[in-house]
């Protein structure tokens, strides 16, 4: 027999004493964290019975409470974070989303203990990290449902969970809003009820197309509100599967293949795809035949266009708001059986795309049709075939809707007809039903009849018999006007009227053979439509009267307006509901025609535009605009001026208009605050001003790089607070333009080069350049020689620094806060003839420039070329020279005080950085002062210093090599004021002298 050696017995004996201390199930816990223990305790949350555990409250080894039951609190009687570990029976936690769901902080080790469930087990524990290395023993549990319910800050991996025990997993990820782990190792084979399992898990989009769902049968909510999940699942087996409710709300990412599924054990499919905006997926080989109900299956589906023709829904009796806002589907569904359908409230509402026949649908069991076509643009059908024998609500049907005459006539002729024959068994009685705009004609009697016999109460857009004859509008006699608030007054400019009006649009005309304006009284407050036939050339509300009264353009009519001019200018609550088109043949002008119209949003795209010459103002402020305008003929428009000024909401593609008689485009998209679509191909060779034309348009930036602009002479302001707008437009020919006036002002991303831009005609450059902060381009070789203002050209531009020596800026009288806060800016001026400078007032405030360069400045604007053709330096100028500092220049501000009267503000004298008056002696004496003859210097060492005399026109007068005690003689000037000037290896002294005889 062989002997084991003592050390592997031992080594033995300390493995097996390792792996017996890796049994506990290990956490972490903060006392303080909001619970409902004391703030130095925490309390472990237990359900049911099967607990018998030890608990060691530091993790220290020893054991603190032994054979635990139930729930247990310890106090550690000082606040802290402390881990703890439990050996035992310990088959569940149970935190359900109470009691100290905020203390606990992490799972580091599960142990060896078998839990019998870990439903609710961590629901609520919003801090907690899973750091273990080793899994759960799930072999005798069966649910997993809530486990980590808004455990917001989970997201480890636990992919190696033996889950295959597990029936039920619901809601176990609802609002885990960090947790994007794989999950695909799971066999999932027993789960049954997998609802709720990711809704609102935010964050989670793992591949987990390989799970086995064949005995699920719950997905109800399973991807509720998961926004960014788009994983394939088209794959799963969901053939167990009952109810779909609500599985892909607010999944708005999703957009996966599904018709391979066989949900033919399917009875709900209650907001399957509700919100999910993007799925878009060929669906139409379901088998639907179990399904009961469809309510919200596709509400918000924006996306979603494919058919359903093949789907057999005979089983379904709620249809509730199942296409509500599905404005991409627009296919057949007339052949559904929809027989057993007892509600379809809201099932259109407000699906803009929708116009299919639905003249064959079996309605008789249908009660409620409440708010079924709602704002649904593209709907004309008949639906007088329909039995309606059961409805009992009708309310709101068709608002802010409409149909043709022909099919409200038809729906209103059908529905007051008993077909017994077909199986109706009554004309329902009592409802309340709501058409929207639609006008009858045809189908009056239909109508008195349901609401005189029935007791039906109907709105609709009224009686309405000739369509191509009225100018059809509707007013609300209470809204703020002129006229008395039970009256209206339509109002009129000009001559060449003669109408008639029937107030009330009930085919009986009132007034006959109008001339001009007119008010009508009703007696009663109230909303009425009004019919106008005859010659009615023009309205003219123009920003006046009761503006605010009109409420909609029901129908143009079939007369001739003669202009546009103003129509509506100021009408805030219209709409135009109108199908037709107004006849402008004779017309020049729809200039201010819908200016402030504030709630104008609707399409007038088919316009025949093609006389009109004015546009100027049409759409400012009309702020809800944003319809398509491509269709236009606009060239015979001339001045385009404040045409989308402020109107906030547009953004459509016009570059395929012909501009190319317009001459003005002032302020054409000033404050258009989201426009940016390309109009670089127009042709603009006409324009002359451009003036603010992109003022405050913070979004545009395109191309105009091939616009010719050889007529204008106005850029003013054309990119002001064009905030975004850098595009190169170097080769625009502005030799004719007379005025940038704050052209690039605050455009702040313009970085682009100028300098191929012949600015020779300009005479405004005020403010051209300021706040462009990006702008930093050689444009010194502009000839700026016309330009007599450049009052803060650059004020506040960070970035420009370039030479502007080579300007000639004779006939310039402006530079006031030309440079002001330039903080980059360092350039001499010097070499300027300022000879009509009037204004240097703030030039240079909050700015400096160089020692080198500001002496320069002084020096060249205290010299007078006559050669060069200065004619003058000016007398009386305030100059601001910001913090620069002078040293050589000092004779040369000297002069320009004393001589020309000038008030200079600046940093003040600073020689310092060239040793200025740095001499070994201790002081220089210049006697005798004043002086007639000659004067001796004493003080200075034994070196030879240059020296000069210099006039108070800064010329040197006198120069030579000066060495101590000589003399020097002044006798040939004339009698004043001079600087005698010492310098010697950068040492510098000034010194005044006077002469006199």
């Amino acid at each position: 027999m062989k002997k084991i050696p003592l050390f592997l017995v031992a080594l033995c004996f300390f493995t097996i004493g390792n792996l017996t201390a890796q049994t506990e199930f290990i956490t972490t816990w903060k006392t303080d964290n909001p619970g409902t223990s004391t703030t130095t305790s925490i309390t472990i949350p237990t359900t049911g019975t099967g607990y018998s555990y030890d608990v060691d409250w530091n993790n220290d080894g020893t054991y603190d409470d032994f054979g635990v039951t139930g729930s247990i609190t310890h106090d550690y009687t000082i606040a802290g974070t402390y881990t703890i570990a439990i050996q035992g029976a310990f088959p569940s936690i149970y935190f359900n989303n109470q009691g100290d769901k905020g203390k606990i902080l992490s799972v580091e080790q599960w142990g060896t203990q078998q839990w019998s469930s870990m439903a609710n087990s961590f629901y609520g524990c919003s801090n907690l990290v899973v750091n273990a290395a080793d899994v759960p023993d799930l072999s005798l549990a069966t649910s997993t449902a809530r486990a980590f319910q808004n455990c917001s800050s989970f997201n480890q991996s636990i992919n190696a969970w033996d889950m295959s025990t597990i029936t039920e997993t619901n809601s176990m990820f609802a609002g885990a809003t960090s947790f994007n782990q794989p999950l695909n190792s799971w066999d999932v084979s027993n789960v049954t009820n997998m609802s709720i399992m990711f809704y609102d898990a935010t964050a989670f989009n793992q591949p987990i197309g390989n799970w086995d769902v064949s005995s699920v049968t719950s997905m109800r909510n399973m991807f509720s509100q998961a926004s960014i999940f788009n994983q394939p699942i088209g794959n799963w087996n969901v053939s167990s599967v009952t109810t779909f409710g609500s599985m892909f709300y607010r999944a708005v990412e999703f957009n996966q293949p599904l018709g391979s599924w066989d949900v033919s054990s399917a009875t709900d499919l209650l907001g399957m795809f509700y919100d999910a905006f993007k799925f878009n997926q060929n669906i139409n080989t379901w088998d639907v035949s179990s399904v009961t109900t469809m309510n919200r299956m596709f509400w918000r589906a924006l996306d979603f266009s494919f058919p359903l023709d093949n789907w057999d829904v005979s089983a379904v009796t709620d249809m509730e708001l199942m296409l509500a806002t599905a404005n991409s589907f627009n296919h057949p569904i007339g052949n559904w059986n929809v027989s057993n359908v007892t509600t379809m409230r809201g099932m259109f509402a407000d699906n803009n795309g929708f116009n299919q026949d639905l003249s064959n649908w079996d309605v008789s069991n249908v009660t409620n049709m409440e708010l079924m076509f709602r704002q649904t643009t593209s709907f004309d059908q008949s639906l007088g075939a329909w039995d309606i024998s059961s409805v009992t609500n009708m309310g709101i049907m068709f608002i802010n809707s409409s149909i043709s005459l022909e099919n409200y006539d038809n729906t209103l002729i059908g529905w007051n007809t008993l077909d017994t024959v077909g199986g109706e068994t009554q004309i329902p009685t009592g409802i309340t039903f709501d058409g929207g705009s639609s006008q009858y004609c045809d189908g009056e009697t239909a109508r008195d009849n349901l609401t005189a016999t029935h007791s039906w109460t109907i709105t609709d857009g009224g009686k309405f018999c000739d369509p191509t004859v009225y100018f059809i509008t509707s007013w609300k006699t209470d809204n703020p006007g002129t006229s008395t608030t039970t009256s209206i007054t339509i109002p009129t400019t000009g001559t060449g009227y003669s109408y008639d009006i029937d107030w009330e649009n009930d085919g009986t005309f009132d007034d006959l053979g109008v001339t001009g304006d007119i008010t009508h009284d009703y007696t009663v407050a109230g909303t009425y439509t009004v019919a106008i036939k005859g010659a009615f050339p023009s309205i003219y509300f123009n920003n006046q009267g009761d503006k605010d009264k009109i409420l909609s353009v029901e129908q143009w009519g079939a007369q001739q307006w003669s202009s546009m001019a103003n129509s509506f200018y100021g009408c805030s609550n219209l709409v135009v509901n109108a199908a037709d088109v107004p006849d402008l043949s004779l017309a020049t002008s729809t200039a201010r025609a819908f200016q402030n119209c504030s709630s104008f949003n609707q399409s007038i795209n088919a316009w025949d535009m093609s006389t009109i010459t004015e546009t100027n103002s049409m759409f400012a402020g009309a702020t809800s605009f944003n319809q398509p305008l491509n269709s236009w003929d606009v060239s015979n428009v001339t001045n385009m001026s404040i045409m989308f000024y402020d109107a906030t909401a547009f953004n459509q593609p016009i570059g395929n208009w012909d501009v190319s008689s317009v001459t003005s485009m002032r302020n054409m998209f000033s404050q258009a605050s989201i426009f940016n679509q390309p109009i670089g191909n127009w042709n603009v060779s006409s324009v002359t001003t451009f003036g603010s034309m992109f003022y405050r348009a913070v979004e545009f930036n395109q191309p105009l790089g091939s616009w010719d602009v050889s007529s204008a002479t106005d850029l003013l302001g054309m990119f002001y607070d064009a905030f975004k707008f850098n595009q190169n437009i170097n080769t625009w020919d502005v030799s004719s333009v007379t005025t940038m006036n704050r052209m690039f002002w605050r455009a702040l991303d313009f970085s682009f080069p100028l300098d191929n831009w012949d600015v020779s005609a300009v005479t405004d450059m005020e403010l051209m350049l300021a706040t462009a902060n990006d702008f930093n381009q050689p444009i010194g070789n502009w000839d700026v020689s016309n330009v007599t203002t450049m009052r803060g050209m650059f004020a506040d531009n960070n970035g420009f620094n370039q030479d502007l020596s080579n300007w000639d800026v004779s006939n310039v009288t402006n530079m006031e806060l030309m440079f002001r806060q330039t903080t980059s800016f360092d350039q001499s001026l010097g070499a300027w003839d300022i000879s009509s400078v009037t204004n240097m007032g703030s030039m240079f405030i909050n700015a400096s420039i160089s020692l080198e360069n500001y002496d320069n400045t002084l020096i060249g604007w205290n010299t007078l070329d006559t050669v060069g053709g200065e004619t003058q330096i000016p007398t009386g100028i305030t100059f601001d020279g910001g913090s620069s500092v002078y040293c050589n220049g000092e004779i040369a501000r000297i002069n320009l005080t004393t001589n020309h009267s000038w008030t200079i503000t600046d940093g003040g004298l600073d020689c310092s950085t060239l040793d200025v008056n740095d001499f070994d002696t201790t002081e220089i004496v210049l006697y005798p002062n004043p002086v007639n003859t000659s004067f001796t210097i004493k003080g200075l060492d034994n070196n030879i210093y240059n020296l000069q005399i210099i006039n108070l026109q800064g010329q040197v007068v006198k120069e030579l090599d000066y060495n101590n005690q000589i003399p020097v003689s002044i006798e040939t000037l004339a009698n004043g004021v001079y600087f005698v000037k010492l310098h010697s290896d950068n040492k510098t002294k000034t010194v005044k002298i006077i002469k006199s005889n």
